[in-house]
């Protein structure tokens, strides 16, 4: 039996389902007034979906006051594979949202028939007509006020930060130690956690080595912060002789929970642009963000730095400038390829001197001067020229959200053309 025909049947063998929900949903209408009740869909099958997705609906119903019960399904695409990509997020969710596989049916119909837009929840990262003035708005105004701890609705039971305490105490961990968590990409978590693809290559412009990142480490430790490698699967281990290193996704006692409360709870992570680093916007971690692409996706949220991997075109070896890299942010390494780009990682001393100008800047201690202000700011009015970046950025930027002044103050022909 062809995969078609198999499809066609389960979709026929859910009609006199279907036809029972109707009338529920029917009565969902009528009671309108008095009970507003809404079905939506949160995606699941990807971690970074998964944790801004519920994140951004509380923050989003707080701030418009909207007045429903709310129910939800886990949404996974491609895969037949149906656990959430994190235990310990899974739990947190459902301590605060209903979920149950069932309201797929009820959102199904809910859709179909005319009149759902009012019971249906869009999350921000599902398909919607940005062209929607009211949408754009509501998303505004929640990134104007998401960065507000009162904010943070989905956080751990008394239970789990004493747990999450308890782990760094047994490792040598002192409650007045500071520790950094680092999440470097590379192509391991996709190839096996995400299998559905045969071939992730396209998504390997956004890859690093992780050896770029030991002069880092070994400024950090020496510095007194304990610095955690994270990663649920990795490539390869990251060799620093330090006790206070812990190359915890090569460790015994990784796990979904550690995954969370570690993000969670870091004095700062340093990440190369990975799904779970959303958990540093949710809890309001500080974020270094090195080597990252595409440049027209930088979030905006306070406090992070960026310094972007290097672009350069093919022919001649001239670097792209600001302006060029924001037209050619692509999403697939092909892509970059064919338009005749070379794409370059950070040097480890440009790597650790922007980890270090975030620490500085944590500490108090960060010289800015007016230059490094205005050559942010010119960097943002190019950013918001691009119609992606308005898409899913807000009008709203801060400065202590930005581009690294060191690197900034090292690329001045970065502005020119």
């Amino acid at each position: 039996m062809s995969t078609d025909i198999k499809i066609f049947l389960i979709k026929f063998s859910k009609i006199p389902i279907y036809l029972i929900i109707i009338p529920f949903i029917i009565i969902v209408r009528i009671i309108r007034p008095l009970i507003f009740i809404r079905f939506g869909k949160i995606h699941s099958y990807i971690i970074g979906h998964f944790i801004a997705d519920t994140e951004y609906y509380l923050n989003e119903k707080k701030l418009q006051k909207i007045k429903s019960i709310d129910f939800f399904y886990y949404y996974f695409k491609y895969t037949s594979f149906k656990n959430p990509p994190n235990e310990q997020w899974d739990l947190m969710v459902r301590r605060k949202l209903f979920i149950n596989p069932l309201i797929k049916l009820f959102h199904k119909v809910n859709d179909f028939i005319p009149g759902g837009d009012l019971h249906k929840i869009n999350m921000p990262l599902q398909k919607t007509k940005f062209n929607n003035l009211k949408l754009v708005r509501n998303r505004i105004l929640n990134d104007a006020i998401i960065d507000k701890d009162d904010l943070i609705h989905i956080n751990f039971t008394n239970e789990e930060i004493q747990r999450g305490e308890n782990f760094l105490k047994d490792i040598g961990v002192k409650s007045e130690d500071k520790f950094v968590c680092l999440l470097v990409r590379d192509s391991a978590y996709k190839d096996k956690f995400q299998n559905w693809r045969k071939n992730w290559a396209y998504h390997n412009y956004r890859d690093s080595d992780i050896e770029d990142y030991k002069l880092m480490v070994s400024s950090l430790v020496k510095k007194g912060y304990r610095v955690f490698r994270m990663g649920k699967v990795v490539n390869n281990p990251l060799d620093v002789s330090h006790p206070f290193f812990i190359d915890y996704a090569n460790s015994d006692f990784r796990s979904d929970f550690l995954d969370i409360w570690l993000m969670a709870n870091c004095y700062f992570c340093v990440t190369t642009g990975c799904g779970i680093d959303t958990l540093c916007r949710n809890f309001m971690r500080p974020m270094v963000l090195v080597n990252f692409l595409p440049i027209n996706t930088i979030p905006n949220l306070p406090p992070l730095i960026l310094s972007p991997k290097t672009l350069l075109w093919e022919s001649t070896g001239e670097r792209l400038c600001l302006s060029e890299s924001i037209r050619h942010s692509y999403i697939r390494t092909e892509l970059y390829k064919d338009a005749g780009i070379l794409i370059k990682n950070l040097s480890s001393v440009e790597i650790n001197e922007t980890v270090l100008e975030m620490e500085s800047k944590l500490l108090g201690n960060w010289k800015k001067s007016k230059l490094d202000n205005q050559l942010n700011i010119r960097a943002l009015e190019l950013l918001y020229k691009n119609i992606t970046y308005r898409k899913i950025r807000s009008s709203i930027h801060y400065l202590d959200s930005s581009i690294s002044d060191t690197f900034l103050r090292h690329n001045h022909e970065w502005f020119l053309k």
